[in-house]
């Protein structure tokens, strides 16, 4: 029961999730630089890249879906 609320969340708000990739990305650079791990950077980066076209791809289906975009869902697709 959880998760469906939880997914019908990610579904109305799917920015929230990017917004927790970006911050989790912030917690995992300085570890990747204090203990040398270079081999975390490509995981990261292909994971919070994943996040990114999911985001964009949820944008435009939620775009889709309106007879009329607003100024501000423009905005966001730019942004």
């Amino acid at each position: 029961m959880h998760d469906v609320r939880l997914l019908a969340l990610t579904r109305r708000h799917p920015s929230a999730i990017l917004l927790v990739v970006q911050l989790a990305g912030l917690l995992l650079y300085p570890l990747q630089a204090a203990f040398d791990l270079p081999g975390l950077l490509p995981w990261s980066a292909g994971l919070e890249a994943l996040f990114y076209f999911y985001a964009a791809g949820s944008l435009i289906a939620y775009m889709m879906g309106d007879q009329h975009a607003t100024t501000d869902e423009l905005f966001a697709a730019g942004a």
